[in-house]
């Protein structure tokens, strides 16, 4: 059973807690000492929550700085056409130096790269990691991400000892007419006109071989911002 579920009783002045996807708390859980924990879900239902914690879909309340390297690590897979980036996030919040690997994948001694850059900043258990999917359109040259887990991504051996999610920032496309959130129009003026597409940032959480969760990036950024103003 992960350490999630231990509920522990609130304390005077402990300013920890469980919120679901709306920025709610959920009292009825309990606190996790004095950190915040965020359950991916939009549902206060106790059922819903359970499960999702047996799942190990949660995440510790990502700080400003967590939410600074997310936005640093878009723009630099944008202007590196779609090559991945990633950093860790460590239990005590350290975040990891933005590594970057393939369109594909972050390969290994680029991993151990980040892992390093944690521990020397004190933090030496990973709490969760974030990266980047992107490829390349074969007719635009268009940076493209791909917005669930891969095969790879689900098979990582640390799902054996992490019990937090992971996270991949992507884009979903989107008319533009319905699109919203933070995007970028794609492809030549004509093809722009005919298709009027947008890329629109996501965020996806997953861990192992569950369904993944996906929302708009902004709104996943206003939601920790509520979160932190509780």
């Amino acid at each position: 059973m992960p350490l999630l579920l231990i509920s522990f009783l609130s304390q005077p002045g402990d300013a920890g807690g469980y919120y679901n996807l709306k920025g709610d708390r959920l009292s009825f859980l309990g606190t996790p000492g004095a950190r915040k924990v965020i359950v991916l879900t939009r549902s206060s239902k106790e059922e819903v929550i359970n499960q999702l914690l047996e799942a190990n879909l949660v995440i510790d309340l990502p700080s400003s700085g967590v939410i600074d390297s997310m936005n640093e690590a878009y723009t630099r897979a944008n202007h590196r056409q779609g090559l991945e980036q990633k950093f860790l996030v460590g239990s005590k919040g350290e975040v990891s130096v933005i590594v970057q690997g393939t369109r594909y994948e972050v390969p290994p001694v680029e991993n151990l790269k980040a892992g390093l850059d944690l521990k020397t900043k004190g933090d030496t258990i990973t709490a969760y990691d974030v990266h980047t999917h992107g490829e390349l359109l074969s007719e635009d040259e268009e940076p493209y991400f791909m917005s669930g887990p891969s095969l790879t991504d689900r098979k990582n051996d640390y799902f054996n000892y992490r019990h937090q999610a992971s996270i991949i920032l992507s884009y979903d496309r989107e008319r533009s007419d319905l699109s919203t959130g933070n995007s970028q129009t794609v492809g030549s003026d004509n093809e722009k006109e005919k298709n009027n597409y947008k890329y629109v940032q996501k965020i996806v959480f997953y861990y192992s071989t569950t369904k993944p969760v996906t929302l708009p990036f902004d709104e996943f950024c206003n939601i920790v911002k509520k979160i932190q103003d509780h």
